[in-house]
């Protein structure tokens, strides 16, 4: 049986400032990089056969400290796991979309992702084909369904 473990990035930024980032490739704030780092404590002892992530910075810096305990394994990267792109809506805040362009960010939520997508349908997919299919392996990812 296949067990992932889904992290979502560290805080950025423009999750401070509650901004659509998307596609746009920002760091981790200090706050963030302290986040990356307790993620790292907290798991050093779990045992994983791969680490996957998205190919932002936000995602790789995530799983950096967690890998120091692990100098046995990469971080296998791919862009499916990335954020929605938002394209020109990117680095605006959700609130100024909602006030000043209605009618983009009704598309925006209309064509939101579900759980369902995109990191799960990336595992439904590619993790029964993988080397990894019967392995415990951990996602850096970077949106999460909210409860």
């Amino acid at each position: 049986m296949t067990t992932l473990l889904l992290v979502r990035h560290g805080e950025t930024d423009g999750n401070a400032f509650n901004l659509a980032q998307g596609h746009f490739d920002a760091p981790l704030n200090e706050k963030g990089r302290a986040q990356a780092k307790l993620l790292g404590e907290r798991l050093k002892s779990w045992h994983f056969d791969a680490v996957y992530s998205s190919d932002s910075c936000r995602t790789l810096q995530t799983a950096e400290p967690l890998l120091k305990h692990r100098p046995e394994l990469d971080v296998e990267t791919t862009s499916d796991l990335r954020e929605k792109n938002y394209g020109d809506c990117e680095n605006y805040s959700w609130q100024q979309l909602r006030d000043e362009y209605s009618d983009i960010f009704d598309q925006i939520l209309k064509s939101a992702p579900t759980f369902a997508s995109p990191a799960v349908k990336l595992t439904a997919s590619t993790w029964t084909e993988s080397p990894h299919s019967h392995e415990k392996s951990l996602i850096a990812t970077m949106r999460m369904p909210r409860s």
